[in-house]
């Protein structure tokens, strides 16, 4: 079986409800929690990187994540990266050019609505995320 590293870093899929509104608050265990049919067709760890909205994304922390890409790099088949849909674009176009020549998937996934909401789009997406994975 395929083995995957989760990795989560904030973004309205690990988000709850706070006197502020949305707050990014999940771990990266909390979120796979939602979605615990994916233990049947891949091994998968999670790992909590940051917990922030995308809005804060900065390319420091991108760096971040391109860091624990490469550090985790033989040990794992693939990648999902769980993430904000504000600036969702720039973090691959990133990530392109700190992991070059990657040979791995790295899978991008968020949602519109929080995970832990009533109609969220954030389990369905998760779920794609490591079938795309499994497809690669």
């Amino acid at each position: 079986m395929d083995k995957l590293l989760f990795i989560a870093t904030g973004g309205t899929i690990s988000s709850s409800e706070s006197e502020e509104g949305l707050t990014p608050s999940f771990d990266a265990e909390q979120l796979l929690s939602y979605t615990p049919e994916v233990k049947d067709f891949c091994n998968i760890e999670g790992t909590l990187l940051m917990n922030i909205d995308s809005s804060n994304m900065r390319p420091a922390l991108v760096k971040k994540i391109a860091k624990t890409i490469y550090d985790n790099y033989e040990d794992y088949d693939g990648f999902v990266i769980t993430h904000g849909t504000d600036t969702m674009g720039y973090t691959p176009a990133l990530l392109t050019y700190m992991l070059p020549n990657i040979k791995k998937p790295v899978i991008m996934t968020g949602s519109q609505i929080a995970m832990g909401q009533l109609y969220t789009d954030a389990r369905l997406r998760g779920l794609r995320s490591v079938s795309f994975f499994l497809w690669a």
